[in-house]
């Protein structure tokens, strides 16, 4: 039976000027799958969870898997609206807290249009930063609150992970902070080809969260 998979979302998919002269997402992942898969791109950079629904209007009639990487544009602006001084501990974890509240009252809706497809859905974590030394130590402790959330909220909707922390690991895998390069964009490929059971995987499931393997 023939299968379609359309990818949504933002820049971690939609990475044609980034990956350059290196082949997108899109590309790669059509070179992994089988001859009766297909796929589609809908994600456009920049986009954040408001934007995703709206990706779904053009989706192919033969849409059988959507995969969405969403909510790291969302994120964007945190560390130029973080406080940077805290007369104690409780104020920013009370900023922090209101951070996270409104991520999630959005994500949840974003989900809920995504899974009224009635289609078989994917949803990605937001990878750490590429951003060098402590700084980036930071910014993948600040996130890895928000990917808390999509664990969470994906789980209790049954709807299926992909770890991409795991998977996007090393400098050569961004072309800056935030962008995946041609190397991180074939690795996301072809964990979605995995995932999705068009190619053999070596990833390990863990109830919905799909994590890359311990190495021994």
């Amino acid at each position: 039976m023939a299968q379609h998979i359309a990818l949504l979302g933002d820049s971690v998919f939609d990475n044609d000027t980034w990956a350059r002269p290196e082949p997108e997402v899109l590309t790669c992942l059509r070179e992994y799958l089988p001859s009766d898969w297909t796929a589609s791109l809908h994600a456009r950079d920049g986009s954040t969870l408001v934007n995703v629904g709206g990706q779904t209007a053009r989706l192919p009639r033969e849409t059988t898997h959507v995969v969405a990487s969403m909510g790291g544009n969302d994120l964007l602006t945190l560390p130029m609206v973080m406080p940077r001084y805290t007369a104690t501990t409780v104020e920013l974890l009370a900023w922090l807290t209101k951070q996270a509240h409104r991520f999630e009252d959005l994500y949840r809706r974003t989900l809920a249009e995504l899974i009224s497809l009635h289609l078989d859905l994917t949803v990605c974590t937001i990878y750490g930063a590429g951003l060098p030394g402590e700084k980036g130590e930071y910014m993948r402790v600040l996130l890895s609150v928000f990917d808390d959330i999509i664990i969470r909220v994906a789980t209790e909707n049954a709807v299926r992970v992909i770890e991409l922390r795991s998977v996007c690991t090393e400098p050569a895998d961004f072309t800056n902070a935030i962008e995946p390069s041609g190397a991180g964009g074939r690795k996301i490929a072809h964990v979605i080809a995995e995932t999705l059971g068009a190619v053999r995987s070596s990833r390990l499931v863990v109830g919905q969260l799909v994590r890359a393997p311990r190495l021994r």
